[in-house]
């Protein structure tokens, strides 16, 4: 539904849009001139304003897995929690497959190796890991490891045999962001490598930069996770056990435990994947963990995780069959749907570019399909709406137009002249992230548009929560 406008909304002046810049980064999207969250806050109601925008704690967050058993068919899922059953918030549980198998590979990266196979739940190989600061994803097939952008580009490609920097293939991979150390395990041992400067191929050299120590464990490690919080690390194994460790193989700080026949959520003892939630706070040791078929998001020792914007229940079914491997994602999430656009419009979306970390300086929020020359704003708020409020409705039947953001506080984070995009394109607003935002403080974004023929268009919302990497 589409209103027709006599003035500007708001007494805020409508500024001009700078020529769009290139970003290496995000090669689909058109970048304006931006401004971050902090510098856009202060002048608004001071720094006092900031903290009161961010207090709101509900928690946006991913998770990233593989699908189990899709042999060189390889299909990656970025997935949420199931919806929430008033509202249908967020989108989602899938948030997105791909296909990376051939997907966007440069000339000849196709000609290291053969696709990944990632196998079934039976046969422990594979796993997927996330660099939260490149927002870039690790995969493996137990032989060989592969490194992808969001987007599905692939960034490297190459073999490992074993003996090359453990004894067995490949069980289970984990990214520390901020040291740039991929850790991998065989499923008895762990190590550190760094890894090649894309693009990567065939004969690339890892580097080992932590040596490889046994595991003291029951059972075969199946994923390996770097804790930032306690600088320790956590495996999994194929038993149903949860180790938190130190570097060397001594017991970490968060100790042992099964998370096996708990009554909050049935897990299989062959657990497929673990993931730290960036989110959460120093020594909470709050995890994800998934047998392929469930999903659990807990504390340690398998204490059932409170209720977040993602993840409203902290069991679920996996909801595209048999999942192999984790890894946590701190993306921001859609909910909602944009308004029913006019005669010569498409519906206007939000989506978030990068991942929302403290700090993160690429951050961008995308509209998606906003009209050329039309006047656009984007929102920000500190609440989200269940129901969403549709104003501008004229009787029933109007749908009017949705607002899924708190009117208070309402803070302009920009506004200007939506410039010509290709099909398919976007226009990322820079909306970096500032060092010293609070864990889990969440913010929620929509866009507003003023068309040049005077109706009013409104995108969904997108919630962001703030992560540690």
């Amino acid at each position: 539904m589409t209103r027709n406008m006599t003035r500007p909304v708001g007494e805020r002046p409508i500024a001009h849009m700078p020529q769009s810049i290139a970003h290496p980064g995000f090669p689909r999207a058109q970048r304006s001139s931006g401004v971050g969250i902090l510098s856009i806050l202060v002048p608004c109601a001071l720094t006092g304003a900031l903290l009161a925008i961010l207090v709101s704690a509900i928690g946006a967050q991913s998770l990233i897995a593989a699908k189990a058993g899709s042999g060189t068919d390889l299909v990656l899922y970025e997935l949420t929690g199931p919806p929430d059953s008033t509202c249908q918030y967020p989108t989602g549980p899938v948030i997105f497959s791909k296909d990376t198998s051939f997907n966007g590979v440069p000339p000849g990266l196709n000609a290291c190796i053969p696709p990944l196979n990632i196998p079934s739940l039976s046969d422990p190989a594979g796993d997927v890991a996330v660099d939260m600061l490149t927002d870039h994803f690790w995969i493996t097939d137990g032989m060989g490891i592969m490194e992808i952008s969001a987007r599905g580009l692939v960034r490297a490609n190459f073999t490992i045999q074993p003996g090359d920097i453990l004894p067995g293939v490949l069980t289970g991979l984990g990214y520390d962001s901020r040291g740039r150390i991929l850790w991998c395990t065989d499923g008895v041992s762990v190590v550190g490598v760094t890894t090649p400067t894309p693009p990567g191929c065939a004969g690339a050299v890892l580097t080992v930069v932590v040596p490889a120590f046994t595991l003291p464990i029951a059972g075969i490690a199946t994923d390996v996770e770097w804790d930032p919080f306690t600088s320790s690390l956590w495996v999994c194994d194929d038993t149903g056990m949860v180790y938190n460790l130190q570097i060397g193989g001594a017991p970490g700080p968060l100790g042992s435990f099964s998370v096996f026949g708990l009554t909050e959520c049935s897990l299989s003892q062959n657990l497929q994947g673990l993931a730290v939630d960036m989110m959460s706070s120093v020594g909470t040791g709050r995890l994800y963990v998934t047998d392929g078929q469930q999903i659990f998001h807990f504390d340690a020792p398998g204490i059932a995780a409170p209720s977040t914007f993602a993840v409203p229940t902290a069991c679920w079914p996996a909801p595209v069959g048999e999942l192999k491997g984790l890894g946590f994602a701190a993306r921001a999430n859609a909910f909602g749907r944009g308004s029913d656009p006019p005669a010569d419009h498409m519906i206007a979306s939000i989506h978030g570019l990068g991942q929302t970390t403290s700090p993160s300086y690429i951050f961008s929020s995308v509209l998606q399909d906003g009209s050329y020359a039309s006047t656009g704003f984007l929102l920000m708020s500190n609440g989200f709406l269940c129901p969403s409020v549709n104003l501008f409705a004229t009787g029933p039947g109007d749908l009017g137009i949705p607002l899924f953001i708190t009117p208070q506080p309402l803070v302009i984070l920009w506004s200007g002249i939506i410039p010509a995009t290709d099909h398919g394109r976007g226009l990322a607003i820079p909306t970096p992230i500032p060092t010293g935002v609070p864990l889990g403080a969440t913010v929620y974004e929509q866009f507003w548009i003023i068309n040049m023929d005077g109706t009013i268009q409104a995108s969904n919302a997108m919630a962001v929560s703030i992560s540690t990497y």
